[in-house]
């Protein structure tokens, strides 16, 4: 028995700064419209987003990540903790079928949480990472947090265990 039968599938998108958005917008200007789509962000969006074709209301904004990778070492345990709430009471909200990341540390706990709640997890490995991997992919590759772990360029598939090739976004 499929979980909702005749909704459209939802997919909870990570919309990070910098190059993440860019790689993470033309990933998604691949898909089509059969998808129901809602954005995790720890930044409020720009305006211009609407421009792209994001509605406004789709997107959900956490708060502690943003400060998770500047915290003292004696905060950063906390940091984590609120930062896995938050992105628990966001998973629970939205209720995706699947989640896709690209590249943000927003990755780990999104898909700590979609395996919990036994969803399908999509990373993509940024453009820059050629040959060294990301910390957020060595801990999703090491803890097999995600269903399709891909990396855009064809020598990086031997960075993780299990990275699929299957070209760049951009």
């Amino acid at each position: 028995m499929e979980r909702h039968k005749g909704r459209r599938k939802r997919l909870l998108v990570t919309l990070a700064g910098g190059g993440f958005f860019w790689e993470t917008v033309a990933l998604l200007s691949q898909f089509d419209k059969r998808f129901c789509y809602h954005y995790l962000t720890t930044r409020p969006l720009p305006r211009s987003l609407e421009q792209l074709g994001i509605p406004k209301g789709t997107e959900h904004r956490v708060t502690s990540l943003t400060r998770l990778g500047r915290s003292l070492k004696r905060q950063a345990g906390e940091d984590l903790l609120r930062s896995l709430w938050e992105v628990g009471r966001v998973m629970r909200r939205v209720d995706p079928d699947v989640v896709i990341t690209v590249g943000s540390s927003l990755a780990v706990p999104l898909c700590l949480w979609a395996r919990l709640m036994g969803r399908e997890t999509i990373f993509v490995e940024s453009i820059t990472r050629v040959t060294v991997p990301s910390r957020t992919g060595r801990i999703l590759d090491f803890f097999r947090l995600c269903d399709g772990l891909y990396v855009q360029w064809p020598e990086s598939t031997g960075m993780y265990r299990n990275a699929l090739y299957g070209g760049n976004v951009l």
